[in-house]
């Protein structure tokens, strides 16, 4: 079996393409001839050391970063570059024996590898890390309200509403490319989907062709097994990600302000300035490298994971508990999932100062629950989350369910 993943990124710079490049060597590890198609380098160098993955990339920006407008907007349209590198690709292969895995297509590739693929019969599976399958700015979350969007995705209140991060313009830009995109996804044969989360699910089933054959695999976690951190005889609560509006740092930060609370940015973004406006006693240490990071948390109490927006699945609740690092976690997001309440973790009400101060407080004074939530966490974890192992063992499965048709459509 040949597998082509794709993804608009050769290197890791967030859960999409770690999902795509670790699950890429994992498979070149047990022998399939792995064929990675992506726009924007560097490329890993683990992608470059293994003999069976041969690299293929566009080279280019991705849109955001393009310096030429009017191209990056018509790249993201459609992107005729990696439509002609992935005919190329294809035309080396046999379909009955090949599978294309779509995880990243938004930020650089554009949906002209989709409809290739689909127009040269082989065989697709997309794995939803996000929501631009169906909402044009992908999360369904209204950046000018602050707040999650009700509405129904490329409807007529959905175009005329300004939810953009940037502005109306971008919004209609997003808009034209939501119905390329919905053209070609609507395409009978294209039906295989892989969800993250039964949270996301859920939202983005609606929107999925009437045969659409959907398949439960959560994102694995890369993890090395270390000694559960002491979190009840520590101080320091810690925020994970990229700093942007819907992360819903700023609630985070203001309470750690007014509680007094040591807290921690991991991360960085665009809300940097502001957070720091906010509470000028939290410390901003950028992204770190992972043995880095892994020193760092064992000075942490708790994660807090503040999203305003759904999320897809929430890695980093599941990456703190390997280390039995407990996480207070937003309840409208696909990350209290990774949790059971009041046993590896605390919720709070979506968007609510009072309450996350309410639970931050409550961890911060009670050693006895802290480490009781920490233990649990860490127990969970090393019990049953799917590490990388497990992941690709699901993934070989879904390949020749899809391959043999034996598909099974399910909600």
């Amino acid at each position: 079996m040949n597998i082509v993943i794709v993804n608009d990124f050769g290197h890791i710079n967030g859960g999409t393409a770690q999902v795509a490049i670790t699950s890429a060597i994992e498979l070149a590890n047990r022998g399939f001839e792995i064929f990675f198609l992506c726009a924007v380098s560097p490329i890993d160098v683990r992608l470059q050391a293994q003999k069976n993955i041969h690299v293929v990339c566009t080279n280019q920006n991705d849109i955001l970063t393009n310096p030429r407008r009017i191209t990056a907007a018509l790249q993201g349209v459609w992107n005729f570059n990696s439509a002609k590198i992935i005919r190329a690709v294809l035309s080396a292969l046999e379909p009955n024996e090949t599978i294309v895995h779509i995880h990243g297509w938004t930020k650089a590739l554009s949906h002209s590898v989709i409809s290739e693929a689909n127009r040269a019969g082989f065989r697709l599976v997309i794995t939803l890390h996000d929501y631009f399958i169906a909402c044009p700015n992908g999360g369904f979350f209204d950046f000018q309200k602050d707040a999650l969007c009700p509405l129904q995705a490329l409807s007529l209140r959905c175009i005329v509403t300004n939810c953009d991060s940037r502005n109306y313009a971008h919004k209609l830009w997003r808009v034209v490319r939501g119905y390329v995109q919905k053209k070609i996804i609507n395409h009978p044969s294209i039906n295989q989907y892989i969800v993250i989360s039964d949270t996301s699910t859920k939202i983005l089933f609606p929107y999925l062709s009437e045969n659409a054959n959907v398949y439960l695999l959560p994102n694995p976690i890369e993890s090395t097994k270390l000694d559960r951190v002491p979190v009840e005889q520590n101080e320091k609560f810690y925020a994970i990600g990229r700093l942007s509006p819907e992360k819903g740092f700023d609630l985070f930060s203001k309470a750690g302000k007014e509680l007094g609370i040591k807290i921690v940015f991991i991360g960085d973004g665009p809300m940097q300035k502001e957070l720091f406006q906010i509470n000028p006693d939290a410390q901003f240490l950028g992204w770190l490298p992972r043995n880095t990071l892994n020193r760092e948390l064992s000075s942490a109490r708790a994660l807090v994971f503040c999203s305003k927006s759904y999320e897809t699945q929430g890695l980093v609740i599941s990456e703190v508990a390997s280390l039995g690092i407990p996480s207070i976690v937003s309840d409208i997001t696909a990350g209290k999932e990774s949790i059971i309440e009041n046993q590896t973790g605390l919720l709070f009400k979506s968007n609510s100062i009072e309450d996350l101060k309410q639970k931050m407080t409550t961890i911060m004074k009670d050693d006895q629950l802290t480490r009781y939530l920490s233990e649990k966490a860490y127990e969970k974890f090393w019990q049953d989350t799917p590490i990388i192992g497990k992941y690709t063992d699901g993934l070989i499965n879904i390949y020749h369910r899809i391959l043999n048709g034996n598909a099974v459509h399910t909600e």
